[in-house]
């Protein structure tokens, strides 16, 4: 029935939000996890060139919290994905924010 199908819903997104908070818990409890770039550290974009954004001053993307691990130094680090250009293909940052900012090169 759709009652139930809307409370198995419900359930599941419960279910979800409480596993993104344990998550992010167990992150702040952990001494080598604190380490981590956090969402509320100046992570709301990316550091890259205009060149990487492309020619399209509207720019989408997506964005996934400890995504991936860095290339470099191997911590997790927020992953963003963008199409540049119009016409251009899909790009996303392979090194965390520290690297990037040691190396001075885009993400």
């Amino acid at each position: 029935s759709p009652k139930s199908t809307n409370k198995q819903t419900n359930k599941q997104k419960t279910e979800y939000e409480t596993i993104k908070i344990n998550k992010m818990a167990s992150i702040k409890k952990d001494a080598n996890k604190q380490k981590w770039e956090t969402l509320s550290s100046n992570s709301d974009f990316p550091l890259v060139c205009e060149t990487c954004l492309g020619d399209n001053p509207y720019v989408r993307m997506t964005r996934e919290p400890h995504g991936k691990p860095c290339a470099t130094c191997e911590t997790p680090f927020t992953v963003y994905a963008w199409q540049a250009g119009t016409r251009g293909r899909w790009k996303r940052v392979e090194i965390c924010r520290s690297c990037a900012r040691a190396k001075n090169v885009c993400q």
